[in-house]
């Protein structure tokens, strides 16, 4: 009784507690489910959202959760700052490990753990900034970086003898240079306080608009760049 009164005591952001449960959820059904691409007209379908979703919800998740263990809006400093940091390398760590281990099962999935581990390193000299600056960093690694993908893709060590082990130690399906994006924003979001009734509708309504133009521009770029008859694209 005392253990589940302190998973809905007043100390849980209930928040929080039911993004993780949807990103575990997500994370089965992109997984365990046969699911058939998103159609708006076909609620069959709708399930769709949890592919991709379920990853980048793990991954702000994870910057929520740093932000949150080192003060959430008031940063820890000096020995305190310390210690986090050394827990949070040896956490990531561990969870590189765990993810390589499993890749080398032969698991049929893209495992999230590596780079997950990789993020949570990069995570560390983050972790004295305010909101407003993780806010900017994450925008700014969001609008540059994916232009720097198609280079970074096209390295010669990934056609190498060992880009497949250089993949698979650093869970190249999820490249964490533009990852760190999503673990920068999260980091802003357990920066905020998060009990405040004025932050939760700003990042309700920021997070929605956010996703509309994001969505918006997939949409023109898929047009533009859709196959016409004679195989070319439109450019």
């Amino acid at each position: 009784m005392r253990a589940a009164a302190s998973w809905n005591g007043p100390g849980r952001t209930h928040g929080i507690d039911l993004a993780r449960g949807l990103a575990v959820l997500g994370m089965l059904a992109a997984h365990l489910l046969w699911i058939d691409p998103f159609d708006w007209t076909g609620p069959a379908t709708w399930i769709d959202v949890a592919n991709g979703r379920s990853s980048i919800l793990f991954a702000t998740l994870a910057g929520v959760s740093i932000a949150l263990v080192t003060g959430g809006a008031s940063p820890v400093r000096g020995e305190r700052l310390r210690r986090a940091r050394r827990s949070i390398a040896v956490r990531a760590g561990l969870i590189w490990a765990i993810g390589v281990a499993l890749v080398f099962t032969g698991v049929p999935v893209f495992v999230i753990l590596p780079a997950y581990g990789i993020l949570f390193l990069l995570a560390l000299p983050l972790l004295t900034l305010s909101a407003p600056v993780l806010w900017s960093i994450a925008a700014g690694i969001a609008v540059v970086v994916p232009w720097c993908i198609p280079a970074l893709n096209a390295l010669p060590i990934w056609s190498s003898a060992l880009g497949s082990e250089a993949s698979t130690l650093v869970g190249w399906h999820y490249p964490f240079p533009l990852w760190i994006a999503f673990v920068a924003a999260g980091l802003a979001i357990g920066r905020s306080r998060l009990r405040s009734a004025a932050v939760a509708v700003r990042l309700l309504v920021g997070g929605g608009a956010v996703a509309m133009v994001a969505y918006g521009l997939d949409a023109v770029a898929a047009e533009r760049l859709s196959p016409v008859q004679d195989g070319s694209l439109v450019a």
